[in-house]
């Protein structure tokens, strides 16, 4: 198993978001930057990933400053030094259900340039969300499954692998994560998010998490932004159950220090994978043998 980040731990220390939207007055994909302070260098990032015993990451196409050859080379080599994996590129824009013909072949031709991208950053997938049509439209689910047949195809000859995630309407349920992934014939990746599942969420995680490439091991927060440790806990077993083997990419959405917050979600996670059925590590205990930090 590698230990990932996700960016979005970092959404308000990384520069501005290069965020984009759909206009559905001039039906075009426009830009919609969110301005945020830039605590820590990009460039200076994934060296400091690296010190802290992490091994991948999965990179929102929003915290990637710029798309040109150079800029894309400067950053590539700023993880390949590091010895960071660009684990998945995550793309949070993109409808590819959409009953919208002209909407659905923009985005496509979008996420398409993303894979362009990502294949010179050296990212090994793209994370492509199924869409907001609604919940077990079997329509939309066609749709969706010819874009992402045809985005697979793209990825592969670009030697960048394409994955869902249960994000979207779409997908928002287990069964309709299992029905996309199966009308691709397998050979759609996924992610399995914790946080994602709205209803009965730990029984949907335990139907997806067999079949995960990457998971998003999200902590959920109380209203008073506390951390739910024991939801995260009974995530993280099932994960285990699952035998997974992957990029486990630990993810804090509040508002504390990020670096903080993702050593309190490591920790978590190092007694509840690593180790054996039964045995749990005290507190006082040394998890820096068991969690490489």
């Amino acid at each position: 198993m590698k230990w990932s980040v996700n960016s979005w731990t970092f959404e308000r220390h990384l520069g501005p978001l290069k965020l984009v939207e759909w206009n559905e007055e001039k039906k075009e994909i426009v830009s919609q930057p969110e301005d945020q302070p830039a605590h820590i260098q990009w460039n200076e990032w994934p060296a400091s990933l690296a010190e802290k015993g992490y091994h991948a990451v999965e990179l929102s196409y929003a915290h990637i400053p710029s798309t040109t050859d150079e800029a894309l080379l400067q950053i590539r080599k700023a993880y390949e030094e590091a010895g960071i994996e660009m684990a998945s590129i995550l793309l949070d824009y993109g409808d590819i259900s959409h009953t919208d013909v002209e909407r659905r072949e923009a985005d496509i031709r979008w996420i398409r340039s993303w894979i362009d991208y990502a294949s010179k950053l050296g990212a090994l997938r793209v994370r492509v969300i199924g869409g907001e049509s609604a919940q077990e439209d079997q329509e939309a689910l066609q749709r969706a499954s010819e874009a992402m047949r045809s985005l697979i195809s793209y990825g592969l000859n670009k030697g960048v692998q394409v994955v869902t995630e249960n994000n979207g309407e779409l997908l928002s349920t287990a069964d309709y994560c299992l029905a996309l992934i199966n009308t691709c014939e397998d050979q759609l990746g996924f992610t399995a998010d914790y946080g994602n599942f709205k209803k009965n969420h730990l029984d949907q995680l335990e139907q997806v998490l067999p079949i995960a490439d990457t998971v998003h091991a999200k902590m959920k927060l109380h209203p008073n932004g506390e951390m739910d440790t024991e939801d995260f806990s009974q995530c993280l077993r099932l994960t285990k159950g699952a035998d997974f083997d992957g990029v486990l990419s630990l993810t804090y959405l509040g508002d504390a220090d990020p670096w903080t917050s993702l050593a309190k979600l490591r920790a978590i996670a190092v007694n509840e994978l690593r180790t054996p059925l039964g045995i749990r590590l005290t507190r006082g205990s040394d998890l820096k043998s068991w969690s490489g930090m």
